[in-house]
């Protein structure tokens, strides 16, 4: 099945639908403007080889964003896994889950940062189901913590 939708909670009916512009899509996301931001598995065939996607797509209009895709120099592709998450600031952390790649992309699909695990499994790379960014603020017990220590030097 190649449909996302949007189902009430309390009607339990299928409010809004999409079908069939992507293959392989999982971890799709409300974005604060009410957009939908999915990562798109098998994406397109680029250069003879498949490559992922970011996508993200209008419930209002139905139009399909590419937010990032990747080049025959820096290939983005990820048959199984994978997630996506919006940062405040706009740019996208992006997990390549079976080639142990971790990336944040800007809004321009220029790469910020990326990690890659060393090699480690038997296709010779290191995967990641999942990450995810989190801001200092959010360790409030790190902080309450550091907080104590300060006080007991005192």
């Amino acid at each position: 099945p190649r449909i996302i939708a949007v189902i009430g909670a309390d009607t339990k009916k299928v409010k809004w639908a999409m079908c069939c512009k992507w293959k392989g899509q999982h971890a799709a996301r409300f974005t604060p403007d009410g957009k939908i931001m999915l990562l798109d598995n098998y994406g397109v065939k680029k250069d003879d080889l498949r490559q992922s996607r970011v996508l993200e797509i209008s419930t209002s209009s139905g139009n399909v964003t590419v937010r990032y895709a990747g080049t025959k120099e820096n290939p983005f592709r990820t048959h199984t896994m994978g997630r996506v998450q919006l940062l405040p600031n706009g740019n996208v952390i992006a997990v390549e889950s079976n080639r142990g790649r971790i990336f944040e992309f800007n809004d321009k699909g220029d790469i910020v940062w990326q990690y890659k695990l060393i090699e480690s499994n038997r296709y010779g790379v290191g995967e990641v189901p999942h990450a995810t960014r989190y801001s200092y603020e959010y360790f409030t017990f790190m902080n309450a913590e550091k907080a104590e220590a300060g006080s007991a030097e005192n």
